[in-house]
């Protein structure tokens, strides 16, 4: 990504984090706010100074650091800490060739959610029913989603995701109104993930074919697994960590690498499933 593109992206999320902490719904302090940022920023100068010898400013660790501070909510500051640490850490271990497999902010919150269920939530709050703040999220994301050419992802997905959602979820549950179903993605985890996780250029395709076959899976098994263990909004975040890495390495034809992601994958699913992280956020008391 280009570093302008960069620093409108931190831009639009420092905005949103201003938002949030004007609302009163910053899951931090604002000197803690602070602080985490100022710790991604000196451990991505030294990850990055240690692999190639100089110096840039840490735009995407601020970046990953802030969307991992508005998705999670954690009552243990060294969860937020373990997070960061995590997502910003993967950039230059976890790689195939000079690219990295896992958006980093979306691999910090589902290790955190998967290590530590017990004091780790995903936040769903910050939007509430106020329609001014859902439209101040798109307005900040749009432009940066038209020029970096990653709309259509986001459009896809969204046409994909509800379809799929209203005929195996909405549908045939006589419980369920469209309405409680649509306020349940009426937060700021959902609208994150939706403009700014899915849209990283760097783990996701760029071409127009494979982003339509790429947003179809992401789709399809975000919902299978709603299928599978009644609908949970962690199953996005669970279903791109597993479809980001898999669509890299099957991209680079690296077959016993997907095979073996392939394995990998269906077991984090299981594993999460088996600790019961997807309702474990619904239990916490805020």
């Amino acid at each position: 990504m280009q570093v302008w593109l960069q620093a409108l992206q931190a831009l639009n999320l420092l905005l949103l984090s201003a938002v949030a902490y004007r609302y009163g719904t910053l899951p931090v302090p604002i000197n803690t706010f602070l602080l985490f940022l100022l710790f991604a920023a000196l451990l991505d100068l030294g990850f990055y100074y240690k692999y190639y010898q100089k110096v840039r400013f840490p735009f995407s660790a601020l970046t990953s650091a802030m969307g991992i501070v508005l998705i999670l909510y954690s009552t243990a500051f060294w969860v937020y800490l373990f997070a960061i640490a995590a997502a910003i850490a993967q950039k230059y271990l976890l790689r195939v060739g000079r690219k990295h497999l896992f958006n980093p902010s979306n691999f910090g919150v589902v290790l955190s959610l998967l290590l530590f269920l017990h004091c780790t939530a995903l936040h769903l709050g910050f939007l509430g029913a106020s329609e001014p703040l859902l439209f101040a999220v798109i307005a900040v994301a749009l432009p940066l989603l038209f020029f970096a050419e990653r709309l259509l992802l986001s459009l896809l997905f969204l046409l994909f995701y509800f379809t799929a959602q209203a005929l195996f979820v909405v549908v045939p549950d006589p419980v369920l109104t469209l309405k409680s179903y649509l306020w349940q993605h009426y937060s700021v985890a959902f609208a994150l993930f939706v403009l700014f996780m899915i849209t990283d250029p760097r783990t996701t395709p760029q071409d127009a074919k494979t982003t339509c076959c790429f947003a179809l899976a992401l789709a399809l098994l975000a919902t299978a697994l709603d299928l599978i263990f009644a609908p949970k909004a962690f199953h996005l975040f669970l279903a791109l960590f597993v479809l980001a890495p898999l669509w890299r390495l099957l991209s680079m034809r690296a077959w016993r690498a997907f095979v073996l992601s392939l394995l990998l994958g269906t077991g984090v699913i299981m594993l999460g499933e088996y600790l019961g992280v997807t309702i474990a956020y619904e239990a916490m008391v805020h």
